[in-house]
């Protein structure tokens, strides 16, 4: 089953600027499950109240005569596009524990094959955004979603589950959450900060974001490496959070729970025998600009500000986790709005260049890696009368070096999970590490789990 939304208003329009077209050919996926029961009507009236404000997300995809693309609702071609795909499970021996993560995510009844995917190199006539209800048999629902990179960052994914769940808890005449509004980046850009020419910009593009120019073709060719990374094994990493606590407590500074993560990634992707010391290791992460460009939660963008670490190989497998924690934290204090600015003028000459960006995506390699943290959002505020989410996932991209941090529920305890990917000689190594430290248990994730 799925439900057609239509426009609470005659029309629709906004082109693509810099920020947001560098991100449109991805769209982020995961899921939010729950326990407990939801009322398929409420939900489903509470999604059509929240396009009063959110009227965005029905919009569609489309190339102007300038060949910019621009979001706009109605679409151009006048075909109907359905936002909510509903799926009611009946078999009782399909539960949140066997159940396909990819079942749960909007299928091909509301989506095309790249948006599937997750890639999407032409947009044209694509959605801006889908959700899938699931509703299991076990007590319990699904939230899957397939939602444009361009304006949905995970910040602002979260968001709008928020604001569906106030409305369908407490209804339009209560809500207490603050109007949505698409982000303006173009005045944030720093003018002054320009490029000589397009070898400086791929330079800053590789030095500073992380968007190393490796045409795609190139990147799908076969890796002359003694260990391609396409044939590293994948594990879940699953995190003991009173462990972490425990580290926490013995330094008088501050230390986030996603400090010791980075700590731990540090050393567990410098394990390989196919790293030297004298080597150099990036750790990219992804910040949430918000709070330093002064804007609220409402405001709905792909406002994030990539990051970077660099250490030697050897400095890394001498260090312990404590301290590799407290680089990750001078990292984040040391972030200026000032860095997005400019990274701002950087997307803007790409723009303005014609750069494809999926020629940016750049080719995955033992020498860096990049973290994504969702489970750093307040999830307990999306409460479905009393139902609050007890997992988030997200779909498992850490073959192409990106390490999503989410959350999950295990022998009644949240922990917090990193699938990564590392050389089968790490594996051991790994599994031994989390043991030792009591930090982590591991998962492997290239079999079949067991039922």
């Amino acid at each position: 089953m799925s439900v057609r939304f239509f426009p609470a208003t005659m029309g629709w329009n906004k082109r693509i600027d810099p920020l947001e077209y560098f991100a449109c050919a991805i769209y982020t996926r995961g899921a939010l499950y729950f326990k407990g029961q939801i009322d398929l009507d409420r939900f489903i009236n509470a999604m059509s109240e929240s396009f009063l404000v959110f009227d965005f997300i029905l919009s569609t995809f489309y190339r102007d005569s300038n060949g910019c693309f621009n979001a706009s609702y109605p679409p151009t071609n006048n075909v109907e596009q359905c936002h909510l795909e509903i799926e009611k499970i009946s078999d009782s021996i399909m539960n949140m524990n066997n159940i396909s993560f990819d079942q749960l995510l909007p299928t091909s009844k509301t989506v095309g094959p790249s948006q599937l995917s997750g890639f999407a190199p032409d947009l044209t006539n694509l959605p801006m955004g889908v959700l899938k209800l699931t509703i299991l048999s076990d007590d319990g629902f699904v939230l899957g979603y397939s939602m444009n990179h361009s304006l949905f960052d995970q910040a602002s994914v979260f968001y709008y589950l928020k604001y569906i769940s106030q409305l369908y808890t407490v209804g339009k005449d209560k809500i207490n959450l603050p109007r949505p509004a698409v982000v303006n980046s173009l005045p944030m850009e720093n003018k002054e900060f320009t490029f000589k020419n397009i070898t400086e910009a791929r330079q800053y593009g590789d030095r500073v974001p992380g968007f190393t120019y490796t045409p795609l073709i190139e990147n799908l060719a076969s890796d002359d490496k003694p260990h391609p990374f396409s044939l590293n094994s994948l594990i879940k990493l699953k995190f003991d959070l009173d462990e972490i606590s425990k580290i926490k407590s013995q330094v008088v500074e501050y230390l986030s729970t996603n400090d010791i993560l980075s700590g731990v990634l540090f050393k567990v992707y410098t394990m390989t025998s196919y790293l030297s010391d004298e080597e150099i290791f990036t750790l990219r992460y992804a910040n949430n600009i918000r709070k330093f460009a002064k804007l609220g939660e409402e405001i709905i963008g792909n406002l994030v500000h990539q990051c970077r670490m660099e250490m030697s190989v050897g400095e890394i497998r001498n260090q312990s986790i404590l301290q590799l924690a407290l680089v990750n934290r001078k990292s984040v204090e040391d972030i200026k709005f000032d860095h997005f600015r400019n990274t701002l003028s950087w997307y803007r000459y790409m723009y303005d260049n014609n750069e494809e960006t999926l020629n940016y995506l750049g080719k995955t390699s033992f020498t860096s890696s990049r973290i994504t943290n969702w489970a750093t959002f307040d999830y307990d505020s999306i409460k479905f009368d009393t139902c609050t989410p007890i997992s988030v996932k997200s779909v498992n991209i850490a073959q192409y070096g990106v390490n999503t941090i989410a959350f999950d529920i295990e022998d009644s305890k949240k922990i917090f999970t990193i699938p990564i990917s590392v050389p089968p000689d790490c594996v051991p190594l790994v599994k031994e590490y989390g043991k030792s430290t009591k930090l982590f248990t591991t998962e492997d994730m290239d079999k079949p789990k067991k039922k």
